[in-house]
C-alpha cells in the first residue's frame, strides 16, 4: 500500500490518514515504502488492561477509591432485583433488546447513541450475527428485564470493548458489568482487554497500558 501511494504522489497535495492502527516497526516500513516528506503524530489513544496475573492482584493495585466505587457499583445493582450477569448468543430478539436498551439512555436523549442511527444499526446488526467474526454481548439482567449491555469483539487472545450501554434507571449497572467482563477476561487467560479509542475518565481508571492510533500526513 505505501509503495502503491508513494506512486501516486502526483495525484494529490496532502495525503491525510486518520486512524493508522498497527505496530511501531509497521509504520516505519509504511512510511520508508511512500518515499516521500511525511509527518506523524498520536491521533488517539486507546486504553487497555492488561490480563495477566490474577484478577484480585490487578485490583488490589488499583486506587482504594477505584475499590470502593467498584464494590458500591456491585451494591447498587443487586439492590435493583434479581441482577444476573450473562454472556448471550447474538440473535435478532436480543438485538431488539439491545436498541431498547439504548433508547433508554442518556446518548439517546443527546442524539449520540450508537443505535440511533440506522445505518450503524445495519453494520452492528450484521456483524453480531456475521458467523466469521467473533462477537460477544454481555447481559446485566434485572429480575430477567436486559437492564445493560456490552458488546465486545474477540481478536485473538484480545478482547476489545466495542459498544456499552446500560437504561439510566438502573444506576451503576454500566460499572457492575464491565468489572464482571474484565474478572471474566483473567479467568479465561486473555492478554488484555482493550478499551479502544478515547481517553474517558473511566477508561484510564481502569486501564493499566495505552495504544497509540497514529495520523500521518504525505507530501504529494
Amino acid at each position: 500500500i505505501g509503495r502503491r501511494l508513494g506512486s501516486q504522489r502526483g495525484e494529490f497535495d496532502l495525503l491525510d490518514i486518520r486512524g493508522f492502527d498497527a505496530p511501531r516497526e509497521a509504520e516505519v516500513a509504511f512510511l520508508r515504502a511512500l518515499a516521500a516528506p511525511s509527518a506523524s503524530r498520536a491521533y488517539e489513544i486507546c486504553p487497555r488492561i492488561l490480563t495477566q496475573g490474577g484478577y484480585e492482584s490487578y485490583l488490589s493495585a488499583r486506587t482504594k477509591k477505584f475499590r470502593a466505587n467498584l464494590k458500591r457499583a456491585a451494591r447498587r445493582a443487586r439492590e435493583h432485583g434479581d441482577t444476573r450477569i450473562g454472556l448471550e448468543i447474538p440473535s435478532a430478539a436480543l438485538f431488539d433488546e439491545l436498541v431498547d436498551v439504548e433508547r433508554e439512555g442518556w446518548k439517546w436523549a443527546q442524539g449520540s447513541a450508537f443505535l440511533q442511527d440506522p445505518r450503524r444499526r445495519k453494520f452492528l446488526h450484521a456483524a453480531l450475527l456475521a458467523p466469521t467474526i467473533h462477537a460477544e454481548v454481555f447481559t446485566c439482567r434485572v429480575d430477567g428485564e436486559l437492564a445493560a449491555f456490552a458488546i465486545t469483539f474477540r481478536e485473538r487472545d484480545q478482547r476489545l470493548y466495542y459498544l456499552p450501554s446500560f437504561r439510566t434507571r438502573y444506576t451503576d449497572v454500566g460499572a457492575f458489568l464491565l468489572g464482571e467482563i474484565v474478572r471474566d477476561s483473567f479467568e479465561r487467560w486473555l492478554s488484555c482487554v482493550d478499551l479502544m479509542q478515547g481517553d474517558e475518565s473511566y477508561k484510564l481508571a481502569w486501564s493499566t497500558d495505552t495504544r497509540q492510533v497514529r495520523e500521518i500526513a504525505v507530501a504529494g
